[in-house]
């Protein structure tokens, strides 16, 4: 039963707490499905910001998804987004684009994780690609290094993102349709309430300011603070088992020119190391003042390169690993997540990268930058986008995306506003769904 309350708070329609990578495209696709409505999003820190899952400067954009078939759609949706997101960010009078489609090959032995898993995708779905084995590979990317045993899978419907631009260029097209955001507001609680003059229940949310928001929907996009929410406890949820955070360090290497001018070339790649071995990502070589340059708007700030100290970097990463016991990279508290680097942290990469890319000579030496970012995990790493069961179709639970959910940004901000305005949605979610 719904408290009453007779204390005087504005109210809105939509209300979108957190306003990361999700957030900012459910506020932007809310304002351009109910343009005449009020609509706010709340978040604890600064725009793109370097605190949660949204930041480091790129974020791999794939359609032949090894995880499960069922994403494809909602990734090829997601790309006529970006690509309208892309177009508004270049008419406002970015020289910058948000999307960079270089290619990408997903690579290991026939039978692993990562291949197989594509191959799976790409024939259900019958999307274009190209085979290639170790001579083919050498040919066509010189500089990676494949083993006799391995193939590569490639696509052209790949590449990359750039995660603090996307979010304000999301942002700023909210705010143009007429949407309003509060930075610096942490979401304390939310309930529902009976409120006089209202015929429904409205959704109440309280902040550790003591600021009160009332709306008639609710986004909850609040990625690796949503294990603390109390409203959003497994009990509550109806979930079998908990979320949980999970550390994840990135890593660049500095490369030579003559190392560069190679790997400036590539495609974004997934590259399965075997079974038992996990698997590592990473990107065409960027100029490290792509990486340092300021971002107008943007929390996330570094001291610009200057040109004569600029040079290419390679960005690797582990996405799944089994090298370590890898308990200490649980997050308890995202506050308190230990950004500085351990010496677990790089285990085998710099072997694996120098057998991988023979031009990155002694990667140890060369490490030029590393960052920390969060996966916000659920049992099964698949999404978790649904109603809230304590608030009927009024509280949306969207962005849990265990490591692998920035790509469908622009798209499950579509979904959300659906969800929201019409209490379903044009896309198939049923794997995302509460389990």
């Amino acid at each position: 039963m719904a408290d009453f309350v007779n204390e005087h708070a504005e109210v809105v329609d939509y209300l979108v707490v957190g306003l990361g990578g999700h957030g900012s495209a459910t506020l932007a696709a809310l304002a351009k499905a109910k343009p005449d409505a009020k609509i706010l999003g709340i978040e604890r820190f600064d725009p793109a910001h370097g605190f949660g899952s949204s930041h480091g400067q790129s974020r791999i954009y794939r359609q032949a998804y090894f995880e499960h078939p069922a994403y494809v759609p909602l990734l090829q949706r997601s790309l006529e987004l970006w690509r309208e997101l892309d177009a508004h960010h270049v008419s406002d009078g970015s020289d910058v684009h948000l999307l960079e489609l270089c290619g990408g090959v997903m690579i290991g032995s026939p039978d692993s994780v990562v291949v197989s898993g594509t191959m799976r995708s790409i024939e259900e779905h019958r999307l274009p690609h190209e085979v290639f084995d170790q001579a083919a590979m050498r040919e066509r990317y010189p500089g990676m290094n494949l083993s006799a045993s391995e193939i590569a899978l490639r696509e052209d419907a790949a590449g990359y993102l750039r995660p603090e631009r996307c979010i304000l260029a999301h942002l700023s097209l909210a705010r143009k349709l007429g949407a309003r955001n509060v930075f610096g507001e942490v979401m304390a609680s939310f309930r529902s309430v009976a409120v006089d003059g209202e015929s429904d229940e409205l959704i109440e949310v309280r902040t550790e300011s003591g600021k009160v928001y009332r709306t008639r929907r609710l986004s909850l996009s609040i990625g690796a603070w949503a294990p603390l929410q109390p409203e959003l406890q497994p009990q509550l949820l109806g979930l079998s088992q908990p979320l949980y955070v999970v550390r994840k360090v990135l890593f660049w290497f500095r490369l030579s020119k003559e190392a560069g001018e190679v790997y400036k070339n590539i495609p974004i790649y997934i590259w399965d190391l075997g079974e038992g071995e996990g698997n590592f990502y990473g990107f065409p070589a960027l100029p490290k003042s792509d990486r340092t340059a300021r971002i107008p708007g943007a929390a996330v700030s570094y001291e610009e390169t200057p040109a004569e100290e600029d040079y290419y970097e390679l960005k690797v990463a582990f996405h799944v690993r089994y090298d370590y016991d890898s308990s200490r990279d649980i997050v308890r508290d995202p506050l308190q997540v230990d950004r500085s680097l351990r010496d677990t942290d790089l285990g085998g990469l710099c072997r694996i990268v120098q057998e991988h890319f023979p031009l990155l000579e002694n990667p140890e030496a060369n490490i030029s930058h590393h960052a920390v970012c969060m996966y916000t995990m659920t049992a099964d790493e698949h999404f978790l986008i649904d109603f809230h069961p304590q608030f009927g179709q009024r509280v949306v639970v969207a962005s849990p995306c265990s490591g692998h959910g920035y790509k469908f940004c622009s798209g499950i901000g579509e979904v959300v506003a659906d969800l929201l305005v019409d209490g379903h949605t044009r896309h198939d979610i049923s794997l995302f769904k509460l389990r």
